[in-house]
């Protein structure tokens, strides 16, 4: 310890009984061990009259973190770029601070407790081991509580859904653990694999999980039914997966810029589609027979999955905001976001109709041969048009 004039300052001393071991593994993470060391080049500088304490880095000069005096401190962690610091106290706890905020996100009464802390940068996420088996993980952007989970083994990364409602544990045997955050509840686990799970993420519904392993094997889970769904074998030259909204249709865009589409129910291959480099995204009739692609250059097609034909290049593309399409697939919505509607028959590839409308359209229904157009509107109004002479019954309900 020493001492300066105008603050108490203690500085760490250079040979100390603790030592740091710090151990990357997995997926961007960082193991901390419990006995380890307090870094030599840190500084604790308490102020005069004992209300705060600095932490500085000597070697750099930046003060990392500045925080209320809480007792003295007797030890100190630094994850990655020093963005986690974790500081033990004689008391026995331990506070974690996100030092980019200067914020507190979390105390630990028993730190004796703590076997073992994981910091992961790509999900800005701690794991905290406890010597009794239990696990919390917090979410350090996201939540304000820590979520408290059982584990007998260790956990290799970790991988939120977009709504922060489920998280995966991926582990040393292959296998992954899919849980409930808001029950604190297990769903399903993965089988054990000979190869290790490279990347892994939750589709924007969170509807389906792919996990793509060190072999670059990817397996598709479906997590309602908690069943293995697809299994793509040539991952490495994979781009994108993705699964139309009733998940019956598959896509996947290779390096090679073709588009493979596949029925992900009798996993049979449909057909494939060339020069789809600059493809932006698939839009699918309601019994998967249409789909409307647009591209990157603001084009798109109408193409028939089932005969594999494309039918017309659809106009100004870049501003279609939604595609309907009537139960035959015979006739079709555009909706643009400048507040205009086309009505296509797309077996003459005519233009019937252009609707004007305020409010955005909530849903659509045709009469049984097409000549009357029922619209209804977000804001609870109706219209209904004559297809063949493009005119309007009545005003609006």
């Amino acid at each position: 310890m020493k001492l300066l004039k105008g603050s108490l300052v203690y500085v760490i001393p250079l040979i100390s009984a603790l030592t740091i071991d710090f151990h990357v593994f997995g997926m961007n993470s960082l193991h901390i061990r419990q006995k380890s060391e307090i870094p030599h080049n840190l500084v604790l500088l308490y102020s005069a009259d004992q209300k705060t304490v600095s932490i500085k880095d000597i070697s750099t000069g930046k003060e990392l973190l500045k925080a209320p005096y809480e007792d003295q401190i007797t030890g100190v962690m630094c994850c990655p770029k020093n963005k986690i610091i974790v500081v033990r106290y004689n008391n026995g706890s331990a506070h974690l601070w996100d030092s980019s905020l200067q914020k507190r996100f979390l105390i630990v009464s028993h730190a004796d407790h703590i076997a073992d802390v994981i910091f992961y940068h790509d999900t800005c996420s701690i794991l905290i081991y406890f010597i009794d088996r239990k696990t919390s993980i917090i979410d350090i952007i996201a939540s304000d509580k820590p979520r408290a989970l059982s584990h007998t083994e260790k956990v290799t990364a970790l991988i939120f859904s977009a709504d922060k409602e489920m998280v995966l544990t991926c582990y040393n045997d292959g296998t992954a653990l899919v849980w409930n955050l808001i029950t604190d509840t297990e769903l399903f686990r993965t089988g054990e694999s000979d190869f290790l799970i490279k990347k892994a993420k939750f589709d924007l519904t969170n509807k389906m999980l792919h996990l793509r392993y060190s072999n670059e094997v990817i397996h598709l889970w479906d997590i309602s039914t908690r069943k293995l769904r697809f299994i793509v074998d040539d991952g490495a030259q994979l781009d994108t997966i993705v699964f139309n909204c009733d998940n019956e249709i598959l896509y996947m865009s290779y390096k090679d810029g073709t588009i493979h589409f596949w029925d992900a129910i009798t996993k049979t291959e449909l057909f494939r589609l060339h020069d789809a480099d600059d493809v932006g995204d698939i839009q699918f009739s309601s019994n998967n027979e249409l789909m409307l692609i647009r591209y990157r250059d603001k084009t798109a097609d109408l193409w028939n999955l089932t005969s594999q034909k494309r039918l017309f290049t659809v106009p100004n593309a870049d501003k279609i905001n939604n595609a309907l399409f009537s139960i035959d697939n015979t006739m079709a919505l555009f909706s643009y976001t400048n507040s205009i509607t086309h009505f296509w028959d797309l077996k003459n590839e005519q233009l019937l109709l252009i609707i004007s409308h305020v409010s955005s359209i909530h849903k659509v229904q045709f009469d049984i041969d097409h000549r009357i157009l029922g619209i209804c509107y977000e804001n609870g109004s109706t219209q209904f048009w004559n297809s063949t002479t493009g005119k309007e019954f009545s005003t609006p309900l």
